[in-house]
């Protein structure tokens, strides 16, 4: 279950990099994205969280959050890079 802590870690993460971009949560906002993510780890959440940091541009919403690819590690380990093996054609 998602710490508070871990929560609050989280969302002020989010507050840091969008702010400028309209993000800023009242109470009553990030009482109901608790309710919504209270069942995730907290390994999940901040996994979640580090996804939008480095994917989305603009403010986040919840749903942000939850469409986060979180099933790979997002590096360029696996990425195929086959096409560049004939150079200039």
């Amino acid at each position: 279950m998602l710490s508070e802590l871990n929560f609050q870690k989280g969302i002020n993460k989010l507050i840091n990099e969008y702010q400028e971009k309209g993000f800023n949560p009242n109470a009553a906002r990030l009482k109901q994205w608790y309710e919504y993510m209270k069942d995730m780890s907290d390994e999940e959440f901040n996994k979640r969280i580090d996804w939008v940091l480095k994917n989305v541009s603009y403010s986040p919403s919840m749903a942000d959050i939850f469409k986060a690819d979180i099933s790979s590690n997002n590096t360029w380990k696996d990425f195929d890079f086959s096409f560049l093996e004939g150079g200039d054609e």
